[in-house]
């Protein structure tokens, strides 16, 4: 068997992937009723929603120490809306970040693991289980793909550690349609069984919103689903994937069987909304 070939997750590695996810949040929100504030350089916050997967912020501790007086800016708009504030902090952040967070009211909520893989000429189309094939989803069938990404996830595997996060399907659903990805579907013996997504940029290639029926698991459909998206994303000259996961997740070991590998995690991070007063 071939060596696996994995990345050295240093500072600037995690730097470039957590920009980049900056920059797939910026896009969403501009795409549709959202809106974003730079924390300092890098940074970012995102609303889309009171409740929101996307409703978070990302990249802070990378080019400066935190600038507080941004994040006190964020605090009081999202206090505004009446929604929490989420950071997802990088463990390869700036020495300091941290605490200096966690000394305005925030709580650790949980983590989350990001896995990397290079994408390099041994990428090749993947070799479907029987009776199964993968579509790319257009308008006539974005519906589809709605419902079983949300059956899926709202159906959760429950091995390892339970998600920090928990959305109502009115969320969850809303979210997904206003999904900026290119999502795509596996079927099996002609039904709709699991759904995934995936977006590239700046040579990043992010696989997400993995999902698959409980009748349809086990049957090789997400690994299916990797593969096509590896194989895609190096086609269309990206150099690095990248998936999140939840630590100890059937979805990390799927991701490892495939040639990613643990760079760094992030702490989940959480300040309840706090009533504005006159």
């Amino acid at each position: 068997m071939a060596d696996v070939v994995t990345l050295f997750a240093s500072v600037a590695l995690a730097r470039r992937v957590e920009l980049s996810a900056c920059s797939m949040l910026r896009a969403s929100a501009a795409a549709s009723d959202g809106f974003f504030i730079d924390v300092g350089r890098g940074g970012t916050a995102v609303f889309r929603g009171v409740g929101s997967p996307s409703t978070k912020v990302m990249g802070l501790g990378f080019d400066e120490a935190l600038d507080v007086s941004a994040l006190e800016r964020v605090e009081q708009v999202w206090d505004a809306h009446g929604a929490e504030v989420v950071i997802e902090l990088c463990t390869l952040a700036r020495a300091g970040v941290a605490e200096t967070i966690c000394a305005r009211g925030y709580l650790l909520a949980g983590f989350e693991d990001v896995l990397l893989a290079p994408l390099d000429a041994d990428r090749r189309a993947p070799e479907l289980p029987a009776s199964t094939s993968i579509t790319h989803v257009g308008a006539d069938d974005l519906e589809t793909w709605v419902q079983v990404s949300a059956d899926g996830f709202l159906h959760a595997d429950n091995e390892g550690v339970a998600h920090h996060e928990t959305f109502s399907r009115e969320i969850l659903e809303r979210a997904l349609r206003s999904s900026i990805s290119q999502h795509y579907l596996a079927w099996r013996d002609g039904e709709p069984a699991a759904a995934a997504s995936m977006r590239i940029v700046d040579g990043v290639a992010w696989l997400n919103g993995s999902a698959t029926l409980p009748a349809h698991r086990r049957r090789g459909l997400q690994t299916a689903l990797v593969q096509h998206r590896l194989a895609l994303a190096r086609d269309e000259g990206a150099d690095i994937a990248t998936m999140t996961t939840s630590p100890g997740s059937r979805s990390k070991h799927n991701a490892e069987r495939r040639g990613f590998a643990l760079a760094y995690s992030r702490a989940v991070l959480r300040r309840p909304h706090r009533a504005s007063r006159a």
